[in-house]
């Protein structure tokens, strides 16, 4: 369907991307994860087509243009009180390059199944700044697929809104995936790694994996430090136990198949230095070492005391 050739961008003398490759195929379900500022949002312009790589192709099957995948951008709440309703909101999504004009008959239709695939019809005169985040975000959605693209493509779709709503639109994208691919760019990765069959870590460069390879307790949330690390580092005989994490802390429970100290300390060390925590607390905080701003040999120095 899409894919991408060792492609790189650069804003000015900047070099954001470099070599990347990605092939979407019909069926993916793909989440795009990475640090803040690895070019999530420049490869999701370069696949919409809004930006044309430096080096390298993005090539698309004969029947797949920038213009006929769907697209929600990062929900913002600029104009949010501009008086549209639900279905007209919808229906400007049907404002694409056509030949023949617009059948109102045939665009009245597909408005309608969008609302009913996204469990919205009951909204469709209410105003959009009436809606809940969830709710609104739904609409967004619908307004994307209003055309029925084979490529969705979303940023943050559940950024903001409440954990029940989030789980909601995850079940309405995977029932979406069956009849077009789908990109999901998200930080909220215990949530997206529970529907995406594919990852995509972006930090400049692309590594590609295979959700199956790496097993996931998703019973609680997951750490975004340890596994955005996993996916940069790719450690070897590393298991990565139940996580949980704060603004500042980062409780990290080793499990028994995963007794190499270097190899947790790298892991360990990876993620501060990513993600500037503050303090690491090992096994349910028995030890713990404070690490901000130390360089990975110091930080290694200082966690050598610790019983891991």
């Amino acid at each position: 369907m899409l894919e991408m050739k060792n492609v790189s961008f650069a804003y000015g003398a900047e070099n954001v991307l470099e070599k990347i490759n990605f092939k979407l195929e019909s069926g993916d379900f793909w989440a795009v994860i990475g640090p803040n500022g690895g070019g999530k949002t420049t490869f999701v312009k370069l696949l919409l087509g809004l930006l044309k790589p430096n080096k390298g192709e993005i090539s698309y099957t004969s029947n797949i243009q920038p213009c006929h995948i769907g697209n929600v951008p990062q929900m913002t709440y600029h104009n949010i009180q501009f008086p549209i309703c639900v279905r007209d909101t919808i229906a400007l999504g049907l404002l694409k390059p056509r030949i023949f004009g617009f059948n109102p008959k045939k665009s009245e239709c597909s408005i309608f199944q969008a609302m009913e695939l996204l469990e919205i019809t009951h909204l469709a005169k209410k105003p959009l700044y009436a809606l809940s985040g969830g709710e609104r975000q739904k609409v967004l959605i619908a307004r994307a697929i209003v055309n029925n693209p084979q490529i969705l493509i979303l940023d943050e779709p559940t950024a903001n809104i409440d954990s029940k709503a989030q789980k909601s639109i995850y079940e309405l994208l995977k029932k979406l995936n069956r009849t077009m691919s789908i990109v999901v760019v998200s930080h909220d990765i215990s949530l997206t790694l529970g529907y995406a069959k594919k990852v995509l870590y972006v930090n400049k460069n692309a590594v590609i994996h295979e959700i199956p390879h790496f097993e996931l307790d998703m019973s609680g949330h997951i750490c975004e430090v340890d596994l955005l690390t996993h996916f940069a580092m790719q450690p070897n005989n590393s298991s990565l136990g139940n996580h949980s994490v704060d603004s500042t802390l980062c409780h990290f429970e080793c499990s028994e198949k995963s007794k190499n100290l270097e190899s947790k300390t790298n892991l360990i060390i990876s993620a501060v230095a990513k993600h500037d925590f503050a303090t690491i607390k090992i096994n349910g905080g028995n030890s713990q070492a404070n690490l901000r701003n130390l360089s990975p040999q110091k930080a290694m120095d200082n966690l050598k005391d610790l019983k891991l």
